[in-house]
Parts: structure tokens; sequence; C-alpha cells
């Protein structure tokens, strides 16, 4: 039953992030990418940071989701895919506390898109990352605990044994170090030869053939295809998590993301 345990968890599980770079090209000599995913999901704990998943997104079917394609390079690297304004009128439109909120005299929505446009990400996938992560999208008012603003994206945040990186806090450096580290393993996946074999963590163990570098990104970034939930005990747990959760809050948002 503690795998049972564990998948109820993952809503208050934190992940950790690592600097990265721009896109680059393919190059000849293949790449291995690490069987440790530094930003897992370890160990669920009574968390200071939760993710309550919105009813309409659970209520999403499965229909148009593949493990092995979540997203396409293209839609990954889109960094043109939304204007300032365009992310600071959605995030209004969501009623997001986001919104109105402030760093270093500048609006989330210039963070966003700022570091986006630099290192060559779509802001969509910064903007689900966020919705996934805490629900701050859909968020109406201010996290009452600080540490749910510092680390709003887990970067930097470890949880076997439960700490903090100083260098990721805050909500200016969060945003930059997940745009980061979305990038970096990017790149990292450039070089693997597709389909690429890859198993899930605990407890699903899921078995895929992973068709392009952007979904490799996503699951180094959180290792799991999220659907397991759903099946466990008769669906007594039945919140998605992971990457399924990404594809619905991508498809509630946007549209199919392939």
């Amino acid at each position: 039953m503690d795998y049972l345990k564990y998948a109820f968890g993952f809503w208050k599980d934190l992940i950790l992030g690592v600097v990265g770079i721009k896109p680059q090209t393919p190059t000849s000599a293949p790449i291995s990418i690490p069987s440790f995913v530094p930003s897992a999901i370890l160990l669920p704990i009574k968390s200071q940071i939760s993710v309550e998943p919105e009813k309409e997104i659970i209520k999403q079917n499965l229909s148009g989701f593949n493990p092995n394609l979540i997203i396409s390079d293209k839609e990954f690297l889109d960094c043109s895919s939304m204007t300032e304004k365009q992310i600071q009128d959605f995030m209004a439109s969501r009623g997001s506390f986001l919104t109105t909120y402030s760093i270093q005299d500048r609006l989330v929505s210039y963070w966003i898109y700022k570091y986006c446009n630099d290192l060559g990400l779509n802001p969509k996938v910064l903007i689900t990352h966020i919705q996934k992560e805490q629900g701050s999208i859909s968020r109406t008012t201010t996290p009452t605990k600080q540490i749910k603003l510092d680390y709003f994206l887990g970067v930097g945040a470890y949880n076997n044994p439960i700490r903090f990186d100083e260098k990721w806090r805050g909500m200016n450096n969060q945003i930059s170090g997940a745009v980061q580290v979305n990038i970096k393993r990017y790149n990292a996946a450039l070089s693997i030869k597709f389909p690429y074999a890859y198993t899930s963590e605990k407890p699903e163990f899921r078995k895929l053939q992973i068709q392009n570098a952007a979904t490799v990104s996503l699951y180094k970034y959180t290792p799991f295809v999220g659907d397991m939930a759903l099946v466990i005990d008769g669906g007594k747990y039945g919140a998605p998590f992971g990457n399924l959760l990404f594809w619905k809050v991508w498809v509630k948002f946007f549209g199919a993301p392939v």
C-alpha cells in the first residue's frame, strides 16, 4: 500500500532545477542522459507547498494524450507564441494573483516574457508548469506562506532531506531557473536517437518510447506519466499528476500541443 500513499502524495512534492542555455543544433556525438533525475519528485512530505488541481482539469478525458509525444519540438521552442501583453492578459483572464504581483518593480508577465525570449522557450510551457506545480495561474489570492512564493516552481527545492537552495529563492529566480532547466534538458536530448527508451519512476515504472527532445525534457523535469493515479484503487486517488497534468493544463489553456 506504500505506493498508493506515494501516488496520493504527489501533490505535495517539490522539484529542483539546474542552470541551462539556449537551444543548440544537434551534434553528431550522442549524449547520455543520466538515470538520476535531480528535478524528480522524490518522497511525499507534509510539505509547505501543495497543488490543488482544478476540477475541470481532473474531469478531462485522456483522448489525444500520447505519453511518448506530449509536445512537439517546434511548439516547445516557439518563444514568439505570446507577447508580454498577451501573457499579462491571459493571467488576468484567469483571475491569477500573478496578474498584479510585482518583482523588482516589474510584473510577473515581464519576467516570463523576458526569460523565455532570452533562452528560447515557449512562454506557454512556463505558464503550464506554473499551473501544474501549484495552480498559481488559477489562484486568485496571494499565498500566505512565503515558501510558496519563494519556490513556486520548485527550482532548488529538495525533498530528501528537505532543504532549499538559497540561490534559487525568490520568484524571479524561480522563473529564470525553470526556463533554464527546460532548455538545458532539451539541449541534452538533441543527440539522442529516437525513439528513446525511458522508464518512468515509481510507482508507475511505465516503459515508454519517447519520440522527441521536448518530451524528454518534460520527463527529466518531472519523471512520471501521471495517469496511474486515475486507475489506482478504482480511481480513489483520481487526480492526475506529472506529465499527464502538464498535458491537461496545456489542452485546457492553449489547445493541442502537438
